[in-house]
């Protein structure tokens, strides 16, 4: 009877362990659903770009002592990324239409970017900031529920 109790609970913590791979994977995705249409720019050019009218819409989120900063442009903007393939220019020429940055939680960046997106009309959302916390408290429960080992002789 115990080697069928053992062997239930191997076959429940496998799908429970298969399961949590599959919640992490979506997530990651998820998290990542980055385009080919966009780029990662410094906090100094969006600032640049917002005074000059060329952002449409942006989201800021906090994110461990930062704000992680997406938006889209007003127009389709050139970006210069360089490839890692062997190309003979080293780099390619495309359009992006959004962007991400991130700025200091600083009084003074968050002053500017308020004041230039009211300037220019330019929709500005607040996300709350985001938490690893759930995975790691599932993966404490996880493991504070499993019995460590039953050895029965």
């Amino acid at each position: 009877m115990n080697n069928k109790r053992n062997g239930l609970f191997r076959n429940s913590l496998f799908y429970i362990v298969i399961f949590l791979l599959i919640m992490g994977v979506v997530y990651f995705f998820q998290g990542n659903n980055s385009n080919s249409q966009s780029q990662d720019i410094q906090s100094s050019e969006f600032i640049q770009q917002l005074k000059q009218n060329k952002i449409k819409k942006f989201s800021v989120q906090p994110s461990g002592g930062v704000y992680k900063v997406t938006g889209e442009y007003r127009t389709a903007q050139k970006s210069k990324e360089s490839t890692t393939g062997f190309t003979l220019g080293g780099s390619t020429s495309s359009k992006v239409t959004s962007f991400s940055t991130a700025i200091l939680e600083n009084n003074s960046s968050v002053q500017e970017m308020t004041r230039y997106a009211r300037d220019h009309n330019v929709k500005m959302n607040t996300k709350a900031e985001e938490s690893s916390g759930f995975w790691i408290n599932l993966l404490v429960y996880v493991v504070h529920c499993l019995p460590l080992s039953s050895s029965s002789t």
